[in-house]
């Protein structure tokens, strides 16, 4: 895939199999059988210094999740120019980001 899909790309995986909760702290995860996209995912997200953490949470689940500082930063690329997006995904993000001081 050419880098300058990725995000839009991931922004997609996201709101299809994936989590945004701004309960305690941001946290943002997707939930996967297929541990080397999982994989690939981390890796490119990297690239950004965004740190993920993958675990397996049995033997056929896997789960991709980015925390906090790392959270704030993949959501803020994911929405920079999203044209389309799931709008109760994007509400969670945007109201931890109001609670918090970070909305900009």
């Amino acid at each position: 895939m050419e880098e300058k899909y990725f995000f839009n790309f991931l922004l997609g995986v996201i709101d299809g199999d994936g989590y945004i909760s701004g309960e305690d702290y941001l946290t943002v995860g997707i939930v996967n059988s297929n541990l080397k996209f999982l994989k690939y995912v981390q890796e490119s997200l990297s690239k950004y210094d965004i740190k993920t953490h993958i675990h397996a949470e049995d033997k056929w689940k896997y789960r991709l999740t980015a925390v906090g500082e790392n959270a704030d930063a993949l959501l803020s690329k994911l929405y920079k120019s999203a044209p389309v997006y799931l709008r109760r995904k994007y509400v969670i993000y945007k109201q931890y980001t109001i609670n918090t001081g970070l909305a900009n």
